[in-house]
């Protein structure tokens, strides 16, 4: 992302930053122990069991400071990000909008889990694989173990496009303190969309049985997921204590994909507006 005249933008300079401030003194921690709760900042690669001879791989971003949350983050498309070994700031970079803005999160004092798809589906997530009860459990064994390394933190799902069925699931089918605390849903896909979408999409039960706090966050310029059905999908989530949408400015350009990372779907150029509204909504809960 450059600004005009070729500069890299604002957005791409704190991003950089951040990136090089989590990232010093990158550990791994294969056995998928929990980390003690005293552990400073950098980042952990933890391949965590989850079910029998299933794990997930999570790379996590310790901030600086006290953090006042867990955010577990979950990625739309297939959700593989591809954590390496060695997760670098290139790698993180040139992701996903969570990716991309998981060291913003941390920058804002959120102890943040970007996380892969488990070790029996690597290729990808398939809708019916993110409703079911395998996904839940998988899900479920990352909220725990953020719980142990953060006791008594809230822990929150943040969930981009068709991930949103991932946490709708989670959060339907478990109350805290197995399920999460809040979800935060951005630029949700939520039943099919014209020109492309999974069949079947819709899960609207899920999303009405949700029983916790709910943030819909949503571009403007989205022609992707537009604006109206972030509206109609705040009215479906009758069940949720407190439903807020959260409209951000964007930037659309003739040049942009309809859909994908890079596009207004994916909240490109604008991810510290992202990164803040966010962090401050699971901050004031």
């Amino acid at each position: 992302m450059r600004a005009a005249g070729g500069s890299p933008s604002r957005s791409t300079r704190f991003i950089a930053l951040a990136v090089a401030v989590v990232l010093i003194g990158a550990v791994a921690d294969r056995g998928g122990t929990p980390a003690q709760a005293d552990d400073g900042p950098g980042t952990r690669i933890v391949d965590l069991p989850t079910r029998p001879g299933v794990t997930v791989r999570t790379l996590i971003l310790v901030p600086p400071l006290q953090p006042v949350a867990a955010a577990i983050l979950l990625a739309g498309s297939d959700g593989v990000v591809g954590i390496s070994d060695r997760a670098d700031a290139d790698w993180t970079r040139g992701g996903s909008v969570l990716v991309r803005s998981g060291p913003l999160f941390a920058a804002r004092g959120l102890y943040t889990m970007i996380v892969d798809p488990p070790s029996d589906h690597r290729r990808g997530l398939s809708l019916d694989f993110r409703a079911g009860a395998e996904h839940a459990e998988d899900i479920a064994a990352i909220i725990a173990d953020a719980r142990q390394r953060l006791p008594g933190a809230p822990v929150w799902l943040i969930a981009h496009s068709s991930a949103s069925a991932s946490a709708a699931n989670v959060a339907a089918r478990l109350p805290p303190p197995r399920g999460p605390d809040g979800v935060v849903l951005a630029a949700t896909i939520w039943r099919p969309i014209r020109g492309g979408g999974p069949d079947g999409m819709s899960n609207a039960g899920r999303y009405r049985d949700i029983r916790v706090p709910v943030l819909l966050v949503q571009n403007r310029q989205d022609r992707c997921t537009p604006p109206a059905l972030a509206h109609d999908l705040r009215a479906l989530l009758t069940g949720a204590p407190r439903v807020e949408l959260t409209l951000l400015g964007g930037i659309a350009t003739p040049s942009m994909p309809r859909c994908g990372r890079f596009a207004a779907h994916g909240f490109a150029g604008i991810e510290e507006e992202f990164a803040t509204a966010i962090a401050a909504w699971i901050a004031r809960r």
